[in-house]
């Protein structure tokens, strides 16, 4: 992660969401970063740039050539090639991005997510959507706060979703049209046009992946923690409890603007 100085900051965008209010409309292509595009976010980028609703206007990776060579299979299936960048918080200050895919190691999707909600834009988050429940909470309470579309993605190893439907007699019915992960991808950006939650939405995506991280804790912590019911924070256990948000370097602890 390159640095751009005192002036940019973790909390330093502000204004974004307040010049992104408003749901993209019928007629005009959404315009989608990619953010870690080794990998899965290699199938994403390609995968948003084929829907013609979609069009991908930048790549971003700390590894340059991981990014040219995405960007030159865009240019070989004669698509514009999208600009690339290393530094994320670039595309955060751009306010011609819509939405923010965010497909980079775990322990950063959680924060990309809340700056790209406080910087007006949707966002496509890989799972899990945090690295800790605190994580999970704060997503949740950007995506709210600044009235933001956010899903989390379900790749599966074998990098499209695909999946087979039975009926009641565990008879395979016609494959559909479109593979998992392409199916998903078109729910998001139907509820970025709309303005509806997705299937994905982030507060179950936050709720499922708190039974994961709990079981984490409890194997660092030891014996299951007591929870509350509300909203699964530990109760009585200061050890374990201690473990529902991460330590971050000098200035990028998660904030969510206009609190």
């Amino acid at each position: 992660m390159g640095t751009l100085g005192a002036a940019v900051s973790v909390v330093s965008h502000r204004t974004g969401a307040q010049a992104q209010t408003e749901t993209v409309g019928a007629n005009d292509r959404i315009r989608v970063a990619v953010m870690g595009v080794n990998g899965s976010g290699s199938w994403l980028a390609k995968t948003f740039a084929a829907d013609s609703r979609a069009e991908v206007v930048a790549l971003c990776d700390i590894d340059s050539r991981v990014g040219g060579v995405l960007a030159d299979s865009f240019s070989k299936d004669g698509r514009k090639v999208p600009r690339l960048e290393s530094d994320f918080r670039r595309l955060l200050d751009d306010t011609s991005i819509d939405v923010l895919v965010v497909a980079t190691p775990n322990h950063w999707h959680a924060p990309a997510t809340i700056l790209a909600c406080n910087a007006g834009k949707h966002v496509y988050v890989e799972k899990p959507c945090g690295h800790t429940p605190e994580e999970g909470e704060l997503a949740v309470t950007a995506a709210r706060k600044h009235k933001r579309v956010v899903t989390m993605g379900s790749l599966t190893i074998g990098g499209g979703g695909d999946y087979k439907i039975f009926d009641a007699n565990n008879k395979e019915l016609e494959s559909p049209q479109q593979k998992g992960g392409d199916r998903h991808i078109a729910n998001f950006l139907d509820c970025v046009a709309s303005g509806a939650l997705p299937h994905a939405d982030i507060e179950e995506a936050h709720k499922s992946t708190l039974l994961c991280q709990l079981g984490n804790i409890s194997y660092r912590a030891g014996p299951s923690p007591s929870t509350r019911a509300t909203d699964g924070h530990i109760e009585n256990d200061p050890e374990a409890a201690a473990l529902w948000r991460p330590e971050y370097r000098d200035q990028w602890q998660p904030k969510v603007t206009g609190l």
